[in-house]
């Protein structure tokens, strides 16, 4: 009996431990999702402190939905956490064509981010999806990634001065017919340290007495005062 009783036991025991996996379920499947990755507004040059717009699009599957973004510097074995910042924005179910040109619509994820290279370089920015069925116990995962170059951003030129050009005089008469002086119009452009010049205002008015061939002009900017020379041929 004790030998019975041992046996009947263990057959409880086994069945118990049986009956046990059973109940947790199928071990959880996972599928591919499609999911594409783009910039929404292409730029040619982007400059370091510039942000990019992306726009991750995943076909609908399943009940659930989740979206991680990540972004790290190609060629570049540091880290590079701090060498960008990468904002998420709102994700939006949205019907579209199945395909491009296709009359056949289906539901799609819409989301958002901007991403910020804060120091130049490439940057490789991927949207992981991760979207479930709860009762098949299938998961439906993909990614996407997209590379974007931010060039070191062009000095600022440093405003120099400023020279008047392009003159135009015409006389100023008296009664008499004797010339008074001369009204001077004329183009006036800024110079910079880098040696171009930027036209600031044209058709500028002056005038020069009857006895001056040229005269100093003044212009204030930003509280620095800035002389120049007007001249008659």
């Amino acid at each position: 009996m004790k030998k019975l009783g041992a046996a009947l036991l263990t057959g409880v025991l086994l069945f118990s431990i049986a009956g046990g996996s059973l109940a947790k379920g199928p071990a959880p499947k996972e599928k591919e999702a499609d999911v594409s990755l783009q910039v929404t507004e292409l730029v040619e040059v982007v400059y370091e402190g510039e942000s990019v717009e992306l726009e991750a699009v995943t076909k609908k599957k399943g009940s659930s939905y989740d979206v991680k973004w990540s972004f790290k510097e190609l060629g570049s074995e540091e880290d590079s956490s701090d060498k960008g910042t990468l904002e998420e924005g709102e994700t939006n179910l949205v019907t579209l064509p199945l395909e491009e040109g296709s009359e056949e619509l289906a539901d799609f994820y819409v989301s958002e981010a901007s991403f910020t290279g804060l120091v130049p370089g490439t940057y490789e920015i991927t949207a992981s999806v991760v979207m479930q069925a709860g009762k098949s116990h299938v998961s439906f995962v993909g990614n996407d990634s997209v590379e974007q170059e931010f060039k070191e951003s062009e000095a600022v030129a440093a405003l120099t001065g400023f020279v008047a050009k392009n003159f135009v005089v015409t006389e100023t008469r008296n009664p008499r017919g004797n010339i008074t002086g001369y009204n001077v119009t004329y183009d006036l452009f800024a110079q910079y340290d880098n040696g171009t010049e930027e036209l600031y205002q044209s058709d500028v008015s002056g005038s020069l007495s009857q006895n001056q061939l040229s005269k100093n002009e003044s212009i204030t900017i930003d509280g620095v005062k800035y002389t120049y020379v007007i001249s008659r041929p």
